[in-house]
This record gives structure tokens, sequence and C-alpha cells, in this order.
């Protein structure tokens, strides 16, 4: 059952539905088939996910709100990239910041306002304000980042004027984003690759058959790889893997090769190895 709703522009052909199972799912409006029509399920939480929201910018991160925490994710990993530690009161809502992007406002059930600044602190809060006794329901932030309006379960509404620091850019402030994600990204990629791998092992060794797909999706793990793809795929760079045949004028496909001289391991030679 559908929870909570967030549609960007930026992202015309999708929109992002939270759950009462805990689930964020990322749908296709655009999609011919109904069965591909949601692209993408992220799991991560327990509980009902009141609020979703896409970064203003940078449209592949988004945010989710449940579970008394506040989670990051990436269109490119299921995994969560960052999560802001359980709080003491539940959390209701949250909205991005306009001016500064980087900082994001939650809400909670004691009528409590929090700010947090990504890139400063993920561990408490810059700043803290109470709107009310009531759970804050609603939030919306004005088109230029100055006012924030907050509505709660009396209907009550507040509106609140950002100070200074929390709407003046700076200008290594979108790079330092950038930078602290990709680097969250990477290290859930190797993290994702590392887990799958020891599955495999352990499934190796307690016998089991590996099917021939997950032969084919079974590769060597690489850093090295995995940073350069990620670093493409910031670029908005795709890479092509061409598979290469080996092709012998006069051999048919899948004819084993001939077998060698006999004659060509001197006499006295077998048996050194073992020795």
């Amino acid at each position: 059952g559908g929870k909570c709703l967030d549609y960007h522009t930026g992202v015309p052909t999708k929109y992002m539905v939270g759950t009462v199972e805990g689930l964020v799912m990322s749908v296709n409006r655009k999609a011919s088939d109904p069965s591909t029509r949601i692209s993408n399920v992220f799991p991560g939480h327990y509980g009902p996910v009141y609020a979703v929201r896409r970064h203003p910018t940078e449209t592949k991160y988004f945010c989710s709100i449940s579970d008394w925490s506040c989670r990051f994710f990436t269109e490119d990993n299921k995994t969560p990239l960052i999560t802001i530690p359980a709080q003491r009161n539940y959390l209701t809502n949250a909205v991005w910041g306009l001016s500064r992007t980087t900082v994001i406002y939650t809400g909670n059930t004691v009528g409590g306002i929090d700010a947090w600044d990504l890139i400063q602190s993920l561990k408490q809060p810059v700043c803290s304000i109470s709107v009310g006794s009531n759970p804050v329901y609603s939030m919306a932030i004005e088109n230029n980042g100055q006012f924030l309006l907050t509505g709660d379960s009396e209907g009550t509404a507040t509106l609140l004027e950002l100070n200074d620091p929390l709407r003046n850019i700076t200008q290594t402030e979108k790079s330092l984003f950038n930078g602290m994600m990709g680097r969250e990204s990477k290290r859930v990629k190797n993290y994702d690759q590392f887990i799958k791998e020891q599955k495999m092992r352990e499934k190796q060794k307690a016998g089991g058959h590996m099917d021939e797909q997950e032969q084919k999706e079974e590769k060597e793990f690489n850093p090295g790889e995995i940073e350069a793809e990620f670093e493409a795929a910031l670029r908005g760079e795709m890479e092509k893997v061409v598979e290469k045949k080996r092709v012998v004028i006069g051999e048919e496909e899948g004819q084993q090769p001939p077998p060698p001289p006999q004659g060509g391991q001197p006499k006295g030679e077998e048996g050194k190895l073992g020795d």
C-alpha cells in the first residue's frame, strides 16, 4: 500500500512511492508493459515510509523518512548510502533546502524541526527549533529557499524564516556533496560485491550447484575497475564491453585443438615434479 508520493520535474517519466511495508518504489509512468512499470524497489525500513524526497539538483539521489531515521539512496544501488542516526522522537516528514541543497529539514512527532547539514555533520543537527507540541505532518520550502512552512496534526501552520547560514551557498559546497556521495556509492558497491562473492564461496563449499546464470554473473572482484566505471558514470559516459572471439582458419567452432606432438618430453623427465 502506498503511503507517500514524490514527483520531481527533473525526472518527468518517474515518480517515487513510499509504502506501508517500508519499501520505496521507483515507478515509470511511461512504461509500455505493466510488468515493467515498477522499475526498482529499495528496501531498508521496517515501518511505514512517511516521506520520500528526491534531491533538487542531483536527481539520482533521494531520501526516505521512517524508523526514527532518515536514509539516503541512489538509484544505482538498493543499499542506503548514508543514514542519519535514529532519533529519540519518531520522524514524520522531511524536505530539502532549495538555496543550500546540502541541508535537509526533518519534522518529528513532538513538533520539532531539525536542520541537518550533510557535509558538516551526520551525528547531530546544526539547528533545532520547536514549532509546537503536535506532530509535524506537512513541510514545504519556498522557491527561493528563504522560508519554511510546516503544518501539524491540529491544522496549525507555522512559517519559519531561515537565517543566512542555512541559505547562502558556498563555492565548494556542490563539489563536496558530490564527492561525499560518490565515495559512499563506491563503498556500498564494493561492499555488496564482497557479500555476493562470500555467498558464492559458501555455496561452493557446501557443494551447491550454481546455475548458468550465476556462473555468468560471477567475476573477479576488482576495486579499480569498479572505481573507473563509477567515474565514467559521473561523466555521463557508458563503457561498452566487446566480447572478442578467437577465430582460427580451418577450425570449426567448438573443435578441440590438436594434441601436442609425442616425444616432445625427454626421457627421464617423468616424475621429477613429484620427486
